[in-house]
């Protein structure tokens, strides 16, 4: 993961003619509504809205989680110590005194330690999974109610700026997060690139201001190393705060922000921006439109049509990820190693284009075709 410098982002990409695509671009923006249903943030939260935000004081759940479906430690009554030794040794004997079985884990919706981790082991227990439990959650909130809004302040887009020499006119944006000991999601890297020119923005890691459980390395790509060294060099910025405020000088109220599924990316910068062209909308919705085309093309089998229908059987998912659309119309193969933000934000760059340049023109062209792309 590279530093905030833009220039380590590598090569510029090719650049898109906004004399041509601009005009196309604007007609792809979302509707207040559409961003709404998607679970975007368009204002601040509601006190309603803040109090789901809540979490257990002694394990760090949410309030309102149901823990028999989320609980990674989910404990099942009926489950023996019996049961537990044989699942873990199916060719060995039987549970019996001379059987080392695996401890039990503690009943109730609120597991948890009541020690200090050290080494990424309990003082309490010796083992990492919880070993206290509650059937009620404590009374004690983790965060009191300022901590709580403060938290979940959002922030609009700036209208100007005295260091602005002028917002782009659309740009794209890419968040890796991690998650923080009390459970929330925090921003860790962020990536920006201009549309048009394919100029690279921001690319940086994000150093939370808060102490982290795990950096969400498997899928991010950044390892609690990579930050160590990152704030070491000073090579990153301190808090999702500084992080929004690199963006701002790029960034308008007519500024069309594009993502693939951008209301995490917009959630974890606390940013509320309503002019949105997200991806993966784009995609849900020909997804819908080769879903009617199908139906149409089976009655028209069924009515003497010419047997094609069952020949369009692929690409109707909603919500689909962007390595899975990468390949399907790029070809591109992305995230082989975890995701990389720069890379997944050029590669929402140019499947946003590909679609501007092979779905459009045939829409316009046959409103009642069937779209092969995304």
């Amino acid at each position: 993961m590279s530093s905030s410098s833009a220039a380590a982002g590598g090569a510029v990409s090719v650049p898109i003619d906004e004399s041509i695509y601009g005009q196309e671009l604007e007609r792809l923006v979302q509707s207040k509504g559409v961003l709404r249903a998607k679970g975007y943030t368009l204002e601040q939260l509601s006190p309603g809205e803040l109090e789901k935000k809540q979490r257990c004081g002694r394990c760090y759940k949410l309030y309102t989680q149901n823990p028999w479906r989320t609980d990674p430690y989910y404990y099942d009554d009926n489950y023996s110590d019996e049961d537990a030794y044989v699942a873990q040794n199916p060719d060995g004997p039987t549970a019996g005194p001379q059987s080392q079985p695996k401890p039990r884990r503690p009943s109730g919706i609120c597991l948890y330690h009541d020690g200090e981790q050290e080494n990424k082991v309990w003082t309490c227990c010796g083992q990492k999974i919880p070993c206290k439990g509650e059937d009620f959650h404590s009374s004690k909130a983790a965060y009191t109610n300022a901590e709580l809004a403060e938290r979940w302040k959002f922030f609009t887009t700036l209208t100007t700026d005295r260091n602005q020499v002028g917002p782009r006119r659309a740009i794209v944006i890419d968040c890796e997060m991690g998650v923080s000991v009390m459970g929330d999601m925090e921003l860790i890297s962020l990536a920006a690139i201009d549309y048009f020119t394919g100029e690279v923005l921001i690319n940086s890691l994000v150093s939370p201001l808060v102490s982290m459980r795990h950096y969400n390395t498997q899928y991010s790509g950044i390892s609690g190393k990579d930050m160590h060294e990152a704030r070491k060099a000073k090579a990153c910025f301190r808090g999702r705060n500084q992080a929004r405020k690199a963006l701002y000088p790029f960034i308008g109220p007519d500024t069309i922000i594009i993502g693939h599924a951008l209301e995490n990316d917009l959630n974890a910068l606390r940013l509320i921006h309503p002019r949105v062209v997200d991806t993966q909308i784009v995609a849900s919705n020909l997804a819908s439109a080769r879903r009617d085309a199908h139906k149409m093309l089976q009655a028209q089998e069924g009515s003497g049509g010419d047997g094609m229908a069952g020949a369009y059987t692929t690409g109707y998912q909603n919500n689909r990820g962007l390595k899975s659309l990468a390949w399907e119309c790029l070809r591109r193969n992305i995230q082989t190693g975890g995701h990389d933000a720069l890379e997944d934000v050029r590669a929402t760059r140019d499947l946003l284009q590909w679609h501007l340049v092979h779905v459009v023109p045939l829409k316009a062209s046959n409103p009642e075709a069937y779209f092969p792309i995304f």
